[in-house]
């Protein structure tokens, strides 16, 4: 990356020259929760056609059931770690695993080509920023592969999240078989339940993992920017009425306040989770 100041670039007359903030596209939101969804889809499709008539003929029936004397509610986590009988049915639940492994690694293909398309279309806003506001041309140093580091950082990430994703869905499935085995449920009951707990999921971990990290990667790209820049400071901004956005009250009061770089540390413009605050460089020109 090469460093520059858009500052002294500039013949703008001396003052604090605030660049419009850059979003994140709503359809790299959706064009990610697609992909986070199609992995859940196809998880539930092997558990309808692998371990619901597992469940149904039987194969389940030699776990361990709680003495009817036993008071004590049924532990789901407990549950979780009884161990499978039969080396068949240990055999579905790995099946289950291989699946999500392929489909996270099918997934990262198009996270990343989704991460690359925001970061170009980014590294493209943030030169017109500079331009409209300093009327200064700064492409032949601000481009995309600048933030290549950046870019592979967050593929990593995301990966683990997915991976994440994908192992609570299969421990999940696992707890519903055994709670439904030891309360005597029907395959349809136990169908039912895994049916909601896949919709949770895909609420509570597949739609925030993509409005959070959309939100994520292009606060750092903007902070990258804003560095690269040579500014100094930015200015916060807080997104009002933004469905779903987690409403943080310090945040709010931050709004349209001035910031030196790298600060608050920890917990800059849209770092926390689900926040969808921005940040808008502040390029100050002192003519001498």
């Amino acid at each position: 990356m090469n460093d520059y100041n858009a500052a002294e670039l500039s013949d703008k007359k001396a003052g604090a020259y605030v660049l419009k903030p850059i979003d994140y596209r709503i359809g790299s939101v959706v064009a990610y929760q697609k992909v986070l969804r199609n992995i859940l889809r196809e998880l539930k499709k092997a558990t309808k056609n692998m371990i619901l008539p597992a469940y149904k003929n039987g194969a389940f029936d030699a776990v361990a059931v709680r003495d009817e004397d036993d008071e004590d509610e049924v532990n789901a986590a407990e549950l979780a770690a009884v161990a499978i009988a039969g080396a068949g049915v240990a055999a579905l639940f790995q099946q289950l695993r291989e699946l999500a492994a392929r489909l996270t690694d099918n997934a990262m293909t198009q996270v990343s080509k989704i991460f690359s398309s925001e970061n170009t279309r980014h590294t493209k806003k943030f030169i017109s920023r500079i331009s409209q506001s300093l009327g200064v041309d700064v492409s032949s140093v601000v481009r995309p592969s600048d933030n290549k580091s950046l870019l592979q950082t967050y593929v990593n990430r995301n990966a683990n999240l997915i991976t994440s994703m994908t192992n609570d869905a299969i421990k999940q499935i696992e707890e519903e078989v055994y709670k439904a085995k030891l309360q005597n449920k029907s395959a349809e009951e136990l169908s039912a339940s895994i049916q909601q707990r896949f919709k949770a999921l895909r609420k509570s971990r597949a739609d925030l993992i993509a409005r959070d990290q959309l939100a994520k990667i292009n606060a750092d790209l903007s902070m990258s920017r804003i560095k690269q820049s040579g500014a100094k400071s930015y200015q916060w901004d807080y997104r009002h009425g933004i469905p779903r956005q987690t409403r943080r009250e310090h945040h709010v009061a931050r709004h349209r306040k001035i910031f030196p770089v790298g600060e608050p540390s920890g917990d800059e413009p849209g770092m926390a989770i689900n926040c969808q605050c921005r940040a808008r460089a502040v390029i100050e020109i002192k003519n001498d």
